[in-house]
């Protein structure tokens, strides 16, 4: 059956109501206290994957998207193990992506033999689908918000209370005009020097507490990171405990490493990352009690500012928020004095007005949408990508020898997405061969097991036994995804 062409003013018209009505909605999500952008896509993850589970996973738009990106993200992997209806979408999609990257793997040990020192292709992958779905679902949302508070009538409406979030305002600011901008930027300065005046006590809301129950609507820290973290950010991907054993002075890296490389539970670079991320947390908690120097150490971007809150430590919670509310500080003021410096005379300043008589309007526009845009510099995001690039370099070194190249041929080898950061680094082709080898006979056992999971999942072979490939599902997220958390994968 075909439809008659619709009037293309017909079309203008509905996509116009729309837009309205879109405007409308993010408008109206400022009438309450927190971000409209948070509320209005709060639940991104969630319709991604009831789609996915219910319709898209079969599809292949989905399933080259997943090829590409090889496989979800550790926590968007982590969420999807736990959907009501993970088990069979997920053995089917990960039995396509082992049948795809498997005959890769295998040109890539060919290697070996040709002694070639090409990039491999999965040097290179793609966003996290989940990810970018929820990229997009932002951007739409910064898009139509940017509408409404263009217009006059809607900016009156700003922060009557609802204020964005710092993520979200780094979104809107490039849609923002300048006057709207610069408005916008003041309300957030006023707000956040009030958050910083709330922290009154160094070490928390009330003198000697040691604990902090994050999830309290009324917590001063809550109500001060709200402003500059995106308050959807809750991942449940990091490890919360202390390590255990005796003291890290006595750690030995080498031998823990070959030790862990020969461990079958799990890739050896997503457990030394892991403990590199309780190593450091564990010492800020000591630290920060103690009046030690740590500022320069603390998280500062909104991911891991929120998991150091949500490690119950007041102390470490109370100074990560002090530090990324003046951070963002900082970057407002930046913002608001290129726009508009003020009268000063402080030499900086004298600076800035010299530039804003040189440059146009435009271009300071354009000036301050890039400060502000700016990502905050963490420490601890630094902290984690060192483990793993020094952890691979380890890993290359010792593979030059015979007997630790059984020890990994013995153990988990790593997950995809090591593997393909291994790739980037670009190892020897003796040493990338043998990571391709690994891999792909872990892959191809893999396969194997998801294929045979899904053949008994047919009703003709029900008087068979189910086996441990009735698992293969959650070792494919673990083999794709990798496993940072301790409940991941």
């Amino acid at each position: 059956m075909s439809f008659p062409p619709r009037d293309p003013k017909e079309v203008e018209q509905a996509e116009s109501r729309s837009k309205d009505f879109q405007v409308s909605r993010l408008l109206m999500n400022l009438d309450e206290e927190g971000c409209p952008i948070c509320r209005e896509t709060s639940g991104s993850d969630k319709r991604y994957f009831f789609w996915f589970f219910h319709e898209n996973h079969g599809t292949l738009e989905t399933l080259d998207a997943l090829t590409r990106s090889l496989g979800f993200c550790s926590a968007h992997g982590a969420q999807a193990v736990l959907h009501p209806i993970a088990q069979s979408p997920l053995t089917a999609v990960h039995e396509v992506l082992a049948r795809r990257i498997g005959p890769i793997l295998s040109r890539e040990a060919s290697t070996r033999e040709r002694g070639k020192d090409t990039v491999s292709v999965l040097a290179a992958s793609d966003r996290c689908p989940a990810c970018r779905n929820r990229d997009e679902a932002v951007g739409r949302a910064a898009s139509f918000l940017a509408a409404g508070l263009n217009d006059p009538s809607g900016m009156d409406r700003y922060a009557h209370p609802g204020l964005l979030c710092f993520p979200h305002l780094q979104a809107i600011a490039p849609r923002l005009s300048a006057p709207v901008l610069g408005r916008i930027l003041s309300v957030h300065e006023s707000t956040m020097v009030s958050a910083m005046e709330s922290f009154t006590n160094p070490h928390g809301i009330t003198s000697g507490t040691s604990s902090l129950e994050w999830n309290d609507p009324d917590s001063t820290i809550l109500r001060a990171l709200h402003l500059v973290a995106d308050n959807n950010k809750r991942l449940d991907l990091y490890p919360i405990g202390r390590i255990s054993g005796g003291s890290p002075a006595a750690r030995d890296p080498v031998g823990d490493f070959l030790e862990m490389l020969s461990n079958e539970d799990g890739c050896p670079v997503c457990t030394e990352v892991r403990r590199a991320w309780t190593e450091w947390m564990e010492w800020l908690e000591d630290a920060v009690p103690s009046s030690w120097e740590v500022k320069d150490v603390l998280p500062a971007c909104p991911e891991h500012v929120w998991e150091a809150v949500h490690r119950g430590n007041a102390p470490l919670a109370v100074e990560s928020v002090r530090k990324i509310v003046n951070a963002v500080l900082d970057q407002v003021r930046l913002g608001i004095e290129i726009l508009a410096p003020s009268a000063s005379p402080d030499r900086g300043r004298v600076l800035l007005r010299i530039g804003h008589a040189i440059w146009g309007s435009n271009r300071r526009l354009r000036v301050t949408r890039d400060i502000i845009g700016r990502p905050l510099p963490c420490p601890v995001c630094n902290r984690l990508a060192v483990a793993r690039d020094r952890i691979l370099a380890l890993f290359f070194a010792l593979l030059e020898a015979p007997h630790h190249r059984a020890s990994f041929e013995r153990g988990y080898g790593f997950c995809l997405k090591h593997f393909s950061r291994a790739m980037v680094l670009r190892p020897s082709p003796s040493v990338r061969a043998i990571l391709a080898e690994v891999e792909a006979a872990r892959l191809g056992c893999l396969q194997w097991e998801l294929e045979e999971s899904l053949r008994k999942d047919a009703w003709m072979y029900r008087p068979e036994a189910a086996g441990t490939e009735h698992t293969a599902w959650r070792r494919a997220v673990q083999r794709f995804s990798g496993s940072f958390g301790e409940g991941s994968g």
